[in-house]
């Protein structure tokens, strides 16, 4: 992409985005930065998970920062809000989960939530576009149980009549480790 329109969607991204401080982890495009356990940030994106706090507790919490990747959401947001103007119920944005193997962080934060990128060796690969989650627990029951190595990827979502179509209506924004404390919780 050209400096000039990089420029402008580095004006349109969230509040949050910090482009100052060291990366994680980074690529040529994207940025992973941990998020500070005392910040309204963290609590902000941890919010909807503190009411499961017998089942885990949340390590750490990742931000994913590529500008292509949110300029392609951000203009597939737009196209799906004016095209449903008339009928506002038809799109909207929200928040669904989805969990993947934390040795596929990078390639999560540099290609999206692409099945073909998040495949891990011996482990089935389950995940699909259609499949991510608008309940966090429907998500972790997807992990593998016995492997720690998996970690919940929290995303936002443009949906046109509740169906994804596209890579570009998703944006996998935050990365969050999980300690799980009783699994058995996840099916009571």
């Amino acid at each position: 992409m050209n400096n000039r329109l990089m420029d402008v969607i580095k004006e349109h991204a969230p509040d949050s985005w910090d482009f100052l401080s060291k990366a994680v982890s980074s690529g040529l495009n994207y940025n992973i930065l941990e998020v500070n356990t005392n910040s309204r940030e963290f609590l902000h994106v941890i919010a909807d998970l503190r009411k499961h706090d017998e089942i885990f507790e949340v390590k750490w919490v990742r931000r994913i920062q590529n500008l292509s990747m949110y300029g392609r959401y951000a203009l597939r947001h737009q196209q799906l809000m004016v095209r449903n103007r008339f009928n506002p119920a038809n799109a909207k944005e929200e928040i669904r989960y989805a969990c993947i193997h934390e040795s596929k962080i990078d390639s999560l934060a540099q290609r999206n939530l692409d099945a073909r990128y998040l495949a891990v060796e011996n482990f089935e690969n389950r995940f699909n576009k259609s499949e991510l989650f608008t309940n966090v627990l429907s998500a972790i029951r997807e992990m593998t149980s016995n492997d720690s190595n998996w970690v919940l990827v929290m995303a936002r979502v443009t949906t046109e009549g509740g169906k994804i179509v596209s890579d570009s209506e998703i944006y996998p924004e935050y990365v969050l480790k999980l300690k799980m404390k009783d699994v058995s919780l996840l099916w009571g």
